[in-house]
């Protein structure tokens, strides 16, 4: 029932017009509460995303910890047979068994470093670049004492 212009004067009118106006504001709450649900829908499903983001990331940090004690623990390894080598240099009978140790520890230092090239750990890279740096001088150092 649509209402003239001048019959909302009338009481039939004024109700008609309150009617209309009910309608008009049942539409738009409707429509209010489909965007509502969709944007509830959206963000449901966002979160999930996010869980699933979230728990990668965890599993991704906790193998990346793993890696890392695995390597600290080669790294110290490596660092207590170094030292043990130079207290062998003092003896001359050791220098071939001290040059093949010594390979053998290059080696294993060049095998983590292609293990670990990775951006969260460069500390433990240049550790082992260092490392490897004092192998090579001493290994320098046993050919040169022969």
């Amino acid at each position: 029932m649509m209402t003239s212009d001048n019959n909302w004067k009338t009481p039939l009118g004024v109700y008609e017009k309150a009617i209309e106006e009910l309608r008009n504001a049942k539409t738009e709450l409707q429509e209010t509460q489909n965007n509502f649900l969709v944007t509830v829908q959206t963000l449901q499903t966002e979160i999930q995303t996010l869980k699933s983001q979230l728990h990668e990331t965890q599993e991704k940090l906790e193998t990346s910890e793993q890696i890392t004690t695995e390597t600290k623990s080669n790294l110290s390894q490596a660092t207590e047979e170094i030292e043990n080598l130079k207290a062998m240099l003092n003896e001359p009978q050791a220098s071939t068994q001290i040059i093949q140790e010594l390979a053998d520890i290059k080696a294993q230092i060049s095998q983590l470093k292609t293990h670990i090239q990775q951006p969260e750990q460069p500390t433990i890279v240049q550790a082992l670049s260092n490392l490897q740096l004092q192998l090579s001088q001493l290994t320098n150092e046993l050919t040169l004492s022969r």
